[in-house]
């Protein structure tokens, strides 16, 4: 496999997670209109489940989908949010090569 696959694979395959406080985020109506807009960009991978404490666990591809723009989109539907946790990239684990 070429480096250039290689680089390409990884970035493909490279995520971050990260949780998210979003104070005004208080039905399961609030949590749906959120997740659907999040789900509508490739670089979303998962997006945890809707709890009663405001906060919201995404994994999404940094490589297509950056946390500015998580920021902006959930801040255009009209909700204020901060990030609780720091995000960190957590790539997969790759086979021994040979």
């Amino acid at each position: 496999m070429s480096i250039y696959k290689r680089i390409h694979q990884f970035q493909q395959e490279r995520t971050a997670s990260m949780t998210l406080f979003i104070s005004n985020m208080t039905s399961n109506e609030d949590y749906t209109r959120i997740v659907e807009a999040l789900q509508q960009h490739n670089g979303i991978k998962n997006i945890g489940p809707f709890t009663k404490k405001n906060t919201l666990d995404i994994t999404y591809n940094p490589s297509i989908f950056n946390i500015t723009a998580i920021h902006y989109l959930i801040g255009q539907l009209g909700y204020r949010l901060g990030v609780k946790r720091n995000h960190t990239y957590t790539p997969k684990a790759q086979k021994k090569g040979g």
